[in-house]
């Protein structure tokens, strides 16, 4: 008797708990190689037929636009849950960069399914990389731009193929300053889209400045922070205005790099906290790093070291002449 009661109380738990299961995504990801379609490399790709390429770039694309339809969708149930998204679209939080956990759960096994099945589809390549080093990923995402720049010769649906090169030597060279191969992304930064060097373009110039700073090469960095002129960035209310936090973030991660975080926190001046700026989370984590060792308020007295000092009043005038100092 006290059997079938404890029997029929688990049936009757299990019903409730059935009744209460989550609804499912509203795309939900592929989590198996596209039937028909067996996962292959670049070199096998290439030398497959012409009809069976067709059919594998056809099917990519079918996916390409599942992915992004995704990705327009997370504002759209926002708004039919009744949530304004102004204030959100207006501060940069449902940009591109920005994505939870669970939105890539959802957008890598497309982007995954893709390049397996076309492996010369540049987009789906970058993407895989922006998305794994959202999550961490450094080596998958440094395999993943390094097969974008391998496909982008051979992607058809490119018609011009410098930006799409360029945007993926930068988006490598981000990876390595987020990895500190400092020299690395200087070189992957230098080689643009393959012909042409290094131009004066915001994200290049403080990308540039950054990795100057990182690899110890302080004159070079501040000459970059010193002639880059201030980036903009959209202000909810306000439009697009200009502001000095990439230049002084440049100058700042130059001190930090040599040892001076009282000076770095000097040099970052007004902390920038809105979220529409480029390059946010990694400027977010770096004015981290040196309120980690000096705190929030900048050290209103100097080393007492003479090097220190004697650093200490060039600052005034001239960072690069205080670097002179030190030496």
């Amino acid at each position: 008797m006290r059997l079938t009661i404890l029997v029929a109380s688990c049936l009757v738990l299990v019903a409730g708990c059935s009744g209460t299961r989550p609804s499912a995504p509203l795309i939900e990801p592929p989590t198996a190689p596209a039937a028909g379609f067996e996962a292959v490399d670049l070199a096998t790709f290439l030398s497959l037929p012409a009809p069976q390429c067709e059919r594998r770039r056809q099917r990519a694309d079918e996916d390409m636009v599942r992915f992004h339809r995704w990705r327009q969708d997370i504002p759209s149930m926002l708004r039919r849950n009744g949530i304004y998204t102004n204030f959100y679209q207006g501060n940069g939080l449902l940009s591109p960069g920005r994505r939870t956990i669970d939105d890539l759960d959802r957008m890598l096994p497309i982007l995954q399914r893709v390049a397996q099945t076309d492996p010369t589809c540049t987009e789906a390549w970058t993407r895989l990389g922006d998305l794994l080093t959202q999550c961490g990923d450094w080596s998958r995402a440094d395999a993943a731009y390094a097969a974008a720049w391998q496909a982008c010769p051979h992607d058809p649906r490119l018609e011009d193929r410098a930006p799409a090169a360029r945007s993926i030597s930068l988006a490598h060279a981000w990876l390595c300053r987020d990895t500190a191969r400092w020299e690395q992304g200087l070189a992957l930064l230098e080689r643009g889209d393959g012909a042409a060097a290094v131009r004066p373009a915001d994200q290049d110039q403080l990308l540039r400045g950054l990795l100057l700073a990182g690899a110890g090469r302080f004159r070079e960095a501040v000459a970059v922070a010193q002639e880059m002129p201030p980036l903009k960035y959209y202000r909810y209310g306000y439009g697009m205005i200009a502001g000095s936090h990439a230049n002084n973030w440049i100058e700042a991660m130059a001190w930090f790099a040599i040892g001076e975080p009282a000076f770095a926190r000097k040099a970052l001046g007004e902390i920038y906290t809105h979220r529409a700026l480029q390059q946010a989370a990694r400027y977010w984590n770096d004015v981290a790093l040196v309120l980690d060792l000096v705190g929030a308020t900048p050290s209103p007295t100097p080393p007492t070291c003479a090097p220190c000092r004697a650093a200490s009043r060039c600052r005034r005038s001239s960072p690069t002449r205080a670097a002179r100092c030190r030496r």
